[in-house]
């Protein structure tokens, strides 16, 4: 039990600013057409991506509030889609994070577009989840809130 308070209190104080400028760096080192610039590999979570960076500024949005880190989150998961071809195994959690963090600005500045933006890339996540796809529950949760915070 002390070990998971201690993890639970030093989570709450993380200091993004050196994983965020190592992320940084390590980005810069992978060329601009390399397949896997914007993943993160599911068997190396270390290794250097856009989405590893545009979560880390996420995580600091969520901790500071500071609303330039929420952008150049959704700038660098705008990249990572955009570098995630059609028919790529993970464009579906490109879309879902997009559309999460489109979802958490409109939720900060009121912007509909964001919004609507947010659906949009939910509901093509959601079409590329078919029925007992493990990622399908998630899609339906995802696309139901952001339909559910129009009303």
């Amino acid at each position: 039990m002390a070990k998971f308070i201690s993890c639970q209190v030093r989570e709450a104080h993380l200091d993004l600013d050196e994983p965020i400028s190592l992320f940084r760096e390590a980005l810069d080192l992978r060329p601009h057409d390399h397949p896997d610039r914007p993943l993160v590999s599911l068997s190396c979570p270390n290794e250097p991506g856009i989405i590893n960076l545009a979560s880390a500024l996420l995580r600091r949005f969520e901790q500071h509030g500071d609303g330039n880190d929420l952008d150049e989150a959704i700038q660098h998961y705008r990249a990572a889609l955009q570098l995630t071809p059609v028919g790529h195994p993970h464009r579906s959690l490109s879309l879902n994070n997009l559309a999460s963090a489109l979802w958490t600005r409109f939720s900060q500045r009121g912007d509909g577009n964001d919004l609507d933006e947010a659906i949009q890339h939910h509901r093509a996540a959601l079409q590329l989840t078919p029925a007992g796809h493990p990622h399908r529950s998630l899609s339906l949760n995802n696309l139901a809130n952001a339909l559910s915070t129009r009303f």
